[in-house]
């Protein structure tokens, strides 16, 4: 019996009671329950098997003038599935189920049991889904940041001294955003709401007050406080230009795209007859395109020679799109003499008072149609027999 109880004594001779404090390798425990070694200190709850569970239990206690109240904060090993904080409450304000989650793999989540990276953050309520990194130092230098990448090559996130916000990559700033809400790319001191330091590439549409414009607008200001805005520009090219191998003698607009009739710099013939028929196609009728009626002239049955067929193998400017105008074309050209005439001079000028030009237009009449084509001169609009001779100017359109 004496020895038992030797043995008995040996055992418990680790463990001290003091003042109700317990000890477990220290003769002055401070704690309830204080463990000391020399080496490693450990304290150990385990469970039977894998499908166990685990769990250390703090609990506090809140007494108000509506009664007693209980936290318990809780640490649990929940089987194989890792390590969970949580903290359950008598008021509903202070619960946090699962509040942090460390998986067995590393991943760690904060209002999520299942982390997919190694940190994961987790809010439901539209006011409080922030991770908030807080310095408390003041002066000169205190900044909060936020670093995601490799060291020297890391991309940042850092709220500077004086509230501005500071993105960058390899300890260079990209992106600042300061106090009064100015937004810097490529400038760490914006003067401006969006200040830019090189270039734009824009792959979509450019929006200004959500509107993209419409084609053929551009973006004006009146340089006032007023907005920019879209607008429908002028007319870009002018009578009298020297453009697309000629002379600009009308300019005008087609749902907001420019449009224009040039004339050439030369008579390609000063006499030479509409065509070698005398006669036909009896189509060529259309007063406003010149194009069509040519291509109707050289296609009629015994063509081989027209004052159409000298326009369309007329090229200048590297444009080859030339062709005999219409009567309200030529028109045009006879309006604009005048600058055009003191653009090329004298010897290439439109001629006035003489034998006029061919028109591509004939006479759409039951009697004459098959033999008479119009030319025109300063005066008016002449018909004429189609072996006359005629000067020939081309035109093209842009």
């Amino acid at each position: 019996m004496k020895k038992q109880f030797f043995l008995f004594g040996l055992l418990c001779f680790p463990i001290f009671i003091i003042a109700q404090n317990v000890g477990i390798g220290t003769l002055s425990p401070t704690e309830k329950l204080e463990i000391k070694n020399p080496l490693r200190s450990t304290l150990k709850i385990s469970s039977n098997s894998t499908s166990d569970t685990a769990e250390l239990l703090l609990s506090n206690k809140t007494t108000n003038g509506f009664g007693d109240f209980f936290t318990d904060f809780s640490i649990k090993s929940i089987r194989e599935n890792g390590l969970f904080f949580s903290s359950q409450s008598d008021l509903s304000t202070n619960n946090s189920a699962n509040s942090l989650v460390i998986r067995p793999q590393g991943n760690v989540g904060i209002g999520t049991n299942l982390p997919a990276y190694r940190f994961q953050v987790n809010e439901n309520s539209s006011t409080n889904g922030y991770m908030n990194i807080t310095n408390t130092a003041t002066g000169s230098g205190a900044t909060d940041g936020l670093l995601m990448g490799l060291a020297g090559n890391a991309a940042t996130v850092t709220n500077l001294e004086n509230g501005n916000l500071q993105l960058g990559t390899n300890n260079t700033t990209r992106v600042m955003i300061d106090a009064t809400g100015n937004v810097g790319i490529g400038n760490s001191s914006p003067a401006y709401k969006l200040d830019v330091n090189g270039d734009i590439n824009n792959n979509g549409l450019l929006r200004l007050n959500g509107a993209a414009g419409l084609a053929g607008q551009v973006l004006t200001s009146n340089g006032n406080s007023t907005d920019p805005s879209w607008t429908t520009p002028g007319l870009t090219r002018y009578v009298g230009e020297l453009f697309g191998g000629g002379v600009v003698v009308a300019v005008w607009k087609i749902a907001g795209v420019e449009r224009g009739l040039i004339v050439s710099l030369t008579d390609l013939s000063s006499a030479t007859a509409w065509n070698n028929t005398g006669s036909g196609p009896n189509t060529a009728f259309d007063p406003m395109n010149g194009q069509a009626n040519s291509n109707l002239i050289i296609a009629q049955p015994g063509h081989t020679s027209s004052a159409a067929l000298l326009c369309d193998n007329y090229s200048s400017g590297g444009f080859s799109d030339w062709y005999l105008p219409a009567l309200w074309e030529l028109r045009q050209c006879f309006n604009a003499a005048f600058i055009v005439n003191t653009i090329v001079g004298a010897t290439n000028s439109i001629k006035l008072f003489n034998t006029g030009y061919w028109s591509s237009n004939e006479l759409q009449d039951l009697i004459f149609n098959s033999t008479r084509a119009y030319a025109l001169d300063f005066d008016a609009a002449s018909l004429v027999d189609k072996l006359s001779l005629k000067a020939v100017r081309a035109v093209r359109k842009f």
